[in-house]
């Protein structure tokens, strides 16, 4: 995780990176982008209720709003924007 600017809440596990923020899951090819991200370490989370940008392998999500486990393996975009792929049954 990069941004310009980044704290730790005092006397807390809980992180904040703002202006231009980037997340790479190298592992899995996947990148998020948004002006404003928390981190909470107690429950491995990232969330943001700003604008982000979600690029994976096969697609690119926009949205306001991103909760995510810290690995980006499981997420959920609010208010999501997109073209989406989607195979025949």
């Amino acid at each position: 995780m990069r941004g310009n600017y980044g704290k730790q809440e005092p006397g807390s596990n809980l992180y904040i990176a703002r202006g231009n923020v980037v997340v790479n899951n190298l592992k899995k090819q996947e990148k998020l982008e948004t002006e404003e991200l928390y981190w909470n370490r107690n429950k491995a989370k990232v969330y943001t209720d700003k604008f982000v940008i979600f690029t994976t392998a096969e697609q690119r999500l926009t949205g306001t709003g991103f909760t995510a486990n810290q690995d980006l393996s499981r997420y959920s975009i609010t208010k999501v924007t997109g073209v989406f792929n989607f195979e025949e049954e």
